[in-house]
């Protein structure tokens, strides 16, 4: 005889299918309304072969209402946005969440690095800049409806530094 007995009291096991743990981890992980629209079919299918246990069914759906709600919301990006203080070149890149500064000229660096395409609102003369075009809406995007007016320059290596002297001039730089 023994002095210590073990006293089993009767517990309820928290009874989940395969199937529903799965798909609510996958409903979590959904980053686009087509995956979660791929995830109601793969719902339907499981509930119709009985492989969902009472009330699982209607609790992934309201998983997938939720998350359609979650990502219908515009997401908020924290975007730094170097300050101008003067002039100078103000390089910046998207791709480490950086906003482009507000400048007195854009600058683009040209297809074998010997000359730069400027666009600004600004009349611009001088040795090495040479007037391309005036920007009309017709032929820009709809982001880029801001530009219609604005001039476009080519100006050589040389002429970009006397810019830089004068100007802020802000140049989009990418990772690739």
């Amino acid at each position: 005889m023994s002095m210590a007995q073990i006293i089993e009291f009767p517990r309820q096991a928290q009874r989940m299918s395969n199937a529903y743990h799965n798909l609510t981890r996958l409903i979590d992980a959904a980053e686009s309304e087509a995956t979660l629209e791929f995830y109601i079919e793969a719902l339907v299918v499981s509930h119709e072969e009985g492989e969902l246990y009472p009330g699982e069914a209607e609790k992934l759906s309201a998983q997938i209402r939720q998350k359609g709600r979650d990502l219908a919301k515009p997401e908020k990006k924290m975007v730094m946005v170097q300050e101008v203080t003067g002039p100078g070149l103000y390089i910046w890149c998207p791709e480490m969440g950086e906003g482009q500064p507000e400048c007195q000229i854009r600058a683009r660096i040209g297809h074998y690095g010997t000359h730069y395409y400027l666009d600004t609102p600004l009349d611009l003369k001088g040795r090495g800049i040479t007037f391309i075009e005036k920007h009309e809406a017709k032929n820009l995007t709809a982001s880029g409806q801001f530009m219609a007016g604005w001039n476009r320059y080519k100006a050589t290596e040389r002429a970009f530094k006397k810019l830089q002297e004068q100007y802020s001039i802000s140049m989009e730089s990418n990772f690739d």
